[in-house]
């Protein structure tokens, strides 16, 4: 398979571990569309958010996740909010394969505060509550834009184990 293999998922997920572990597994590039946005724009996604707001940053990613220079293969770690564009979900699934991390809202929450939330902004600025909203919200983009569905609450291993068997073999 020379594809992409697109992970998205909720913030907390695993997508960005995860998709590490499976490119290091299947002898593919790790491309982190949030890093590779940062290093584009010589600032960080909570610094983009601040300065130039939520619109300039989706239209910034839409731009970016059809300019990574990757050629043949490679996993792509997608923001959270990456495919909610339909015109980016139907780019993914055009040059690849999405690969939809499922995992359940109380792991990705814990994930969440286990973690630095300041660099995340969409969830610094919301209650526990509100991020369960948009979880929800969220989680049927994540079911219609993907070809697999992996239970994403074990491992990262034991995950990529999973994307593995579903279609890589």
């Amino acid at each position: 398979m020379e594809k992409r293999i697109y992970l998205c998922g909720f913030m907390g997920s695993g997508k960005t571990t995860v998709g590490e572990v499976l490119a290091k597994k299947i002898g593919y590039p790790f491309v982190d569309l949030d890093v590779y946005i940062e290093q584009a724009e010589g600032r960080s996604i909570p610094d983009i958010f601040a300065q130039d707001g939520e619109a300039y940053f989706r239209t910034q990613e839409a731009r970016y996740l059809r300019e990574m220079p990757v050629c043949g293969g490679a996993v792509v770690s997608t923001g959270g909010g990456t495919l909610l564009r339909e015109e980016n979900a139907a780019f993914a699934q055009e040059s690849g394969v999405v690969v939809f991390l499922d995992v359940p809202f109380d792991v990705c929450w814990s994930r969440i505060y286990t973690g630095r939330v300041e660099d995340r902004p969409l969830a610094a600025a919301r209650t526990r509550e509100e991020l369960k909203l948009l979880y929800e919200k969220r989680r049927d983009v994540y079911l219609q834009a993907a070809r697999v569905v992996v239970d994403g609450n074990d491992t990262p291993y034991r995950v990529a184990d999973r994307i593995c068997d579903r279609f890589l073999v």
